[in-house]
């Protein structure tokens, strides 16, 4: 299983987690309202079922919605946006974030305009596939923007790793 099915499946389980949390705090609080047994003591476990749903919720589905509208905005980009050549500055290995003992690695590459002069750096999200880590420095990645706002990318890794298999293709016959 890969990391983003993983990440899914865990923040989904804390999200309906906290989902049932709230849920059952609710119920716990309306129920005695409703057959009129109501007193003080019922109230610290409905809102302590709240409050724990609550921060279980926001575990859980603040990743989630921000792993969704991550992917939209590659889907957008891959399929409107225009595709650059750029070449890869380097790449590197992010140690600010492990997983069980694993670091991510990071592409930067530059891509510069041939009408106007002007160069463009990008930096690629956590890439977490260890082959990226076999491309060339100098080699090319495709990098696809919006093409209003060139702030707005995505470095497909992916476009590396193809030439790394291709050049290998051509070795080996």
């Amino acid at each position: 299983m890969d990391l983003k099915k993983t990440q899914k499946l865990l923040f989904g389980i804390f999200a309906f987690v906290g989902t049932g949390l709230m849920i059952g705090g609710v119920c716990t609080l309306i129920g005695p309202l409703i057959t009129g047994n109501f007193s003080m003591i019922n109230l610290f476990p409905a809102f302590m079922m709240m409050f724990m749903g609550a921060i279980f919720g926001l575990v859980g589905w603040i990743p989630l919605i921000n792993i969704k509208k991550n992917d939209k905005k590659h889907q957008y980009l891959m399929q409107n946006g225009r595709i650059l050549e750029a070449k890869i500055e380097s790449i590197y290995l992010d140690t600010s974030m492990s997983v069980n003992g694993y670091n991510p690695y990071v592409v930067t590459c530059i891509y510069k305009d041939e009408f106007t002069g002007q160069e463009f750096r990008f930096k690629s999200h956590r890439i977490w596939d260890g082959s990226i880590g076999m491309a060339q420095v100098g080699g090319n990645i495709k990098v696809h923007v919006d093409p209003v706002n060139y702030h707005e990318y995505y470095v497909n890794p992916e476009s590396a790793l193809a030439e790394i298999s291709y050049n290998n293709n051509i070795i080996d016959m």
